[in-house]
C-alpha cells in the first residue's frame, strides 16, 4: 500500500518502526492520512496511534507504535 499525503507518496521505513516509536507526516489531509497509515500498519500486523500535532510551523499526524 502506498501512503499519499495530499497527492505526495510517503515512503516509511515499517522494519524500523519499533515500539514506542513516532513519525510525523506533514499533511492538510490528517484523516485520509491516518486511515492510511493505520490500515498499512494493521497489515503488518501493527498497530498505531495518531495525534493531529502542529510541528515546526506546519499542520500533520504524528504516529505512534503501540503493539
Amino acid at each position: 500500500m502506498t501512503i499519499t499525503a495530499d497527492t505526495v507518496p510517503v515512503a516509511i521505513e515499517w522494519h524500523k518502526f519499533i515500539v514506542g516509536s513516532s513519525f510525523y507526516i506533514p499533511c492538510l489531509d490528517r484523516q485520509g492520512v491516518a486511515d492510511q497509515v493505520a490500515a498499512s500498519a494493521k497489515e503488518r500486523g501493527m498497530k498505531v496511534k495518531s495525534r493531529f500535532v502542529f510541528e515546526r510551523g506546519t499542520q500533520g499526524v504524528r504516529f505512534w507504535r503501540i503493539t
